[in-house]
């Protein structure tokens, strides 16, 4: 039998397990109190604001626990990825006086989609149902003429994975706390910067798109913010399985399509593009800036790669630089401020602070 028939079966068995896994803890007793509505930061313009997030029968891990034992850490993560979500929920949505219901999906996720009224940077409203009520935020990005806006991958571009290294990704995700994960040196001072501008006063949004699973929002959430790393909207994965792939959205697909909702939400801005040379940033980031290149800033890659991976990327550089996009590839942050600083996105000072940092971190 042929490789894809066995792919195909093996698909199948395991769509069907997950399936009849959902259909039994669905049948377990749910109480009220059961029921948590884990919202994402939103994200809109002047006019529309879209609003999403997650409701389970279960709480999050507590991020603040005492570490404790690598068992306990390790049950911590099981917890995030074996979420008891709620189908069918039905939610009522608000923000600035106005409303919205939604029902949950299959999987427990919900999208609400609001018009926005103008002014500020940052907007509040509550999600409900069945007696609860959370906190949602969106954030709406000041129009200010020639702001950029961040989009950052986070592995290997924010936070250290060693993603070339399967087995040491494995071991930080299972093991791993938001207080034990490593930073990327001086990242989270360029992003400071970048978002204050270049006179330090404009309030220009980061936006993290990860292939990481929606399991891990909060985990993510609280470590870009341990670290200093500004506040933003997360754009994660579904990990679940769909009736035609085992991941319901690939690595490629997904960041596209997230970029792809950041550039037309918020078409008065160019971007900032900033990801890692080991995966598919640099491919994902060249295409859009093909299509789009007056929308692209620039293009920042971390370098994680070898020798052949950084030819690879060169030759994309090259080919970007006919069109007007740079793309600028650097083990360190130095280099991206430095550039960043050129294009009148960064202060000197936020600059310099960039170089300070990198000196001071650990070898």
């Amino acid at each position: 039998m042929s490789n894809p028939s066995w792919k195909r079966l093996a698909h199948a068995a395991a769509l069907r397990a997950e399936r009849a896994l959902d259909a039994a803890r669905r049948r377990l007793p749910a109480r009220p109190t059961d029921l948590h509505i884990h919202p994402y930061i939103g994200h809109g313009n002047a006019e529309s604001v879209v609003l999403r997030g997650r409701v389970l029968a279960d709480p999050p891990p507590d991020p603040d626990a005492p570490d404790g034992h690598a068992v306990r850490r390790a049950w911590r993560t099981f917890r995030r990825f074996a979420s008891r979500e709620l189908p069918g929920v039905e939610l009522t949505v608000s923000l600035d006086g106005d409303r919205v219901t939604v029902v949950t999906d299959q999987e427990g996720y919900y999208e609400a989609r609001l018009p926005a009224t103008p002014g500020g940077v940052r907007r509040f409203g509550t999600a409900s149902s069945a007696g609860h009520s959370v906190e949602v935020e969106a954030v709406v990005p000041d129009a200010a003429t020639g702001s950029v806006l961040v989009v950052s991958d986070i592995d290997d571009t924010v936070l250290e994975t060693g993603a070339q290294r399967a087995w040491d990704v494995a071991r930080a995700t299972i093991f791993g706390t938001y207080r034990t994960r490593t930073p990327v040196p001086a990242m989270a001072e360029f992003y400071r910067g970048l978002v204050r501008g270049p006179d330090g006063e404009m309030e220009n949004t980061t936006f993290y798109v990860s292939s990481s699973p929606w399991n891990l929002y909060d985990f993510l959430a609280t470590f870009l913010e341990f670290r200093g790393l500004p506040h933003g909207p997360l754009f994660l994965r579904d990990l679940g399985i769909d009736k035609s792939r085992f991941i319901a959205s690939g690595h490629a697909t997904h960041k596209r399509a997230a970029i792809d909702e950041i550039l037309t939400m918020h078409a008065a801005h160019r971007a900032l593009l900033v990801g890692d040379t080991g995966q598919r940033d640099p491919e994902i980031y060249a295409e859009v800036a093909r299509e789009q290149p007056e929308r692209i800033a620039a293009i920042y890659l971390r370098d994680v790669a070898g020798a052949e991976r950084d030819a690879e990327v060169n030759e994309i550089g090259r080919e970007l630089a006919g069109i007007g996009v740079p793309l600028v590839r650097s083990r360190s942050a130095v280099a991206f401020a430095e550039h960043a600083l050129t294009l009148g996105l960064i202060a000197p000072d936020d600059a310099a602070a960039v170089a300070r940092a990198v000196e001071a971190a650990p070898n």
